[in-house]
């Protein structure tokens, strides 16, 4: 947990699979199997942007969450949430993993929302 300005704490979940995940991703998207492709390319695609915010975060950039928070996982969630049960240990593999790093992204946005309010309360009862 950080805490910025004296005031503001954030507690972000960074998400970021391990390299041999990363590697059957980036296979996955010259796959003939579309449901690879699109999952494999979400995960790769959101691991970047999962990246860029910690690092900036970590070295204490001012940082733009909102491509973190708010990524646009389409439907390579459905089709992930489809493919769990899949014979094929890639596919499960990829969408287990996307599957997890949607919930890291979804509870670092609630989190980051709740501190908003506490903060925007804190500022009405300080002006009252």
């Amino acid at each position: 947990m950080n805490e910025l300005n004296g005031s503001v704490e954030y507690s972000l979940d960074f998400p970021l699979p391990a390299d041999s995940i990363l590697d059957i991703a980036e296979n996955s998207t010259h796959s003939d199997d579309e449901r690879l492709r699109v999952i494999g390319q979400a995960v790769l695609d959101f691991t970047a942007i999962a990246n860029l915010t910690k690092d900036d975060f970590l070295q204490g950039n001012a940082i733009d969450l909102a491509p973190y928070l708010d990524f646009w996982f389409s439907d390579a969630i459905d089709i992930a949430k489809a493919s769990l049960n899949d014979p094929d240990s890639n596919l499960r593999t990829l969408a287990q993993c996307l599957i997890d790093q949607e919930k890291c992204a979804i509870e670092s946005k609630v989190f980051v929302l709740r501190e908003s309010k506490r903060i925007s309360e804190s500022r009405k009862s300080n002006n009252a």
